[in-house]
């Protein structure tokens, strides 16, 4: 019923079967029905209830419910925010292999958010991360080499993730890339 080219899709009819099987525990479901109240697919938009059944989803081991925890306790959705339970779920996420939580857990190590400041593991993370083709984390590690924040500033490996952040969806403006290969090309002249 969820699928766009079923004939007779129909939202609030999957989101019944979703919450059916979720009451019965099944993990993926209960991560579905997370997705439903978060985005109001076939039910009325709720953080709250998102966050109950990302959780149990959590508990049960669902690397992806672990990561969307990590991000409703790291920005508040639903719950009060805590960046040391954050920091908790993410680094269940992140042993699951999943690069969003690489990422979010890598800035909270990078401004020591609910964890002990820690550049180097938060370069760890996020290099990690956009290894692992995550655009988001490809910026951020620009940004490092940029500024020379947990790394050695670096504009000509800067230019590099900037660009792979771009042709991978990330709105870097152009002239972010001309005033880093100007800075670059200043450098190799010893200027």
């Amino acid at each position: 019923y969820r699928l766009n080219d079923y004939e007779h899709r129909d939202e609030k009819l999957s989101a019944k079967w979703f919450l059916e099987a979720a009451i019965r525990g099944d993990a993926d479901s209960q991560f579905e029905v997370g997705l439903l109240y978060d985005n109001g697919r076939g039910v009325e938009i709720d953080l709250v209830k998102a966050f109950y059944w990302y959780k149990k989803a959590a508990l049960q081991g669902l690397g992806l419910a672990q990561f969307n925890v990590g991000f409703d306790y790291h920005y508040g959705c639903g719950i009060p925010q805590s960046y040391r339970l954050a920091a908790h779920w993410y680094e269940k996420a992140v042993q699951q292999g999943i690069p969003e939580a690489m990422n979010n857990l890598g800035d909270l190590y990078l401004h020591g958010f609910g964890v002990p400041r820690n550049t180097n593991k938060a370069y760890q993370l996020i290099f990690s991360s956009a290894l692992r083709n995550n655009p988001p984390a490809m910026h951020h590690l620009a940004e490092m080499y940029e500024k020379g924040i947990g790394v050695k500033q670096d504009y000509s490996i800067a230019l590099l993730w900037y660009k792979k952040a771009s042709h991978n969806g990330i709105d870097v403006p152009k002239e972010k890339i001309v005033e880093l290969q100007k800075k670059k090309c200043m450098l190799s002249k010893g200027l």
